[in-house]
Order: structure tokens, then sequence, then C-alpha cells
């Protein structure tokens, strides 16, 4: 089955209204059976972490979200009470292992999107995939890649030269994805995806 027909079937807004779903099966259509972790930063209903448990039969699914009434559980499902905006919070309730796949679809706020960024991309396997998604929600998230793009250099005010530095020496790639979605504005842009594969 399809990414985007087990999508509906959990009723995520991955596989209708922002249709990220399209994206993802590209990315790892050829991947499934080897994917063996997943860690998505904000559950909801929990519709995408079942609709990733479903895809990717042998991987385990780590949902972190900062409500609890949005944990998720059942069989290869792990969920995580976490707040985005700490980085203790971060650090210490992410298991320190490697992912082969992490996806921030929690708050969309720049400073949280950075934190979880700086705080998580060490986990994430070499050639495995950083996701940030929603960024139309965040200009500073969005410029910060887009000069990246354009320059070859990673600079945010919302973090340290330091952590930029090492961020950057562990991107190997950078990928702007953009869906028109209704409800969205022109002057705002398409719902935009951004995937960083790690070296």
């Amino acid at each position: 089955m399809l990414l985007t027909e087990i999508g509906k079937k959990y009723n995520t807004d991955k596989a209708t209204y922002h249709n990220f779903t399209w994206i993802y099966e590209k990315l790892f259509s050829e991947l499934k059976d080897s994917v063996n972790k997943i860690l998505e930063i904000g559950t909801y209903r929990g519709g995408s972490i079942r609709m990733w448990r479903e895809y990717f039969p042998n991987a385990i699914i780590h949902g972190a979200d900062l409500k609890p009434e949005y944990g998720v559980s059942g069989e290869r499902i792990v969920f995580h009470l976490v707040d985005q905006g700490s980085r203790v919070s971060l650090e210490a309730s992410i298991p320190n292992e490697e992912f082969d796949i992490i996806i921030d679809d929690g708050s969309h706020q720049n400073d949280h999107q950075m934190t979880t960024l700086s705080c998580l991309f060490d986990r994430v396997k070499s050639g495995g995939f950083y996701i940030i998604e929603d960024v139309h929600a965040g200009t500073e998230t969005r410029r910060a890649f887009c000069r990246f793009l354009m320059d070859n250099e990673f600079k945010t005010e919302l973090l340290s030269d330091g952590e930029c530095e090492r961020i950057q020496s562990e991107i190997n790639d950078v990928t702007f994805f953009f869906n028109r979605c209704p409800g969205i504005s022109i002057v705002n842009g398409d719902s935009k995806t951004l995937i960083l594969r790690k070296r």
C-alpha cells in the first residue's frame, strides 16, 4: 500500500491537507525494510505515528510531545513526554541512540525548531534524514537554510556559532519541498518541508 493511502487510513494531515506523503514515498520507498528507528516530534492524535509503523514493518516508532494526552502506545511504538523548547528536556527524554529518520512536526516555532535540531541532529545516523515540516510557519528557519543553499554557510541568531558550525559539518545535502495547501496565502508561500540528509 502507498504511504498516502496508509496516511489517509489513519487520518493524518500529512496525507491530505499538507500532502507530504508523496515526498516521503519518493524518499523512503526503497528503504522500507531497512529502517529500524524513527522519531517524530509532535504526535497530536497519533495518526502519523501509526502510519509510520505500518509503512516501516521493521521499525520502532518513537513519538514525542509536550502534551500527555497525545501519548500514543502500541506494538513498536514508544512515547516520550518532551518540551522541545527545552534543551534539558530534549536531551534527557529522547534516547541517546541513532535514528534513521527524525521528523520535527512539533510547535513550528523558530527557536524550538533550531533548539531541537541542535540537540538531535547528532542522533541521526550517517546517511539518515532530519526533516522539519511546515517551515512556512517559521521564517528564520526557512531563511537560515535558504542562506545555506546560496552561500554554503549555516548561520542563525538562534544558535551559537559553534552549534552552527557543528550542524553545517554534519549536513550532506539540503532540500526544500513546496506543496500548495488550502488556507496558506501566496504571501506566506506553500507548505514547505525541509529535508536534511546527514553525512
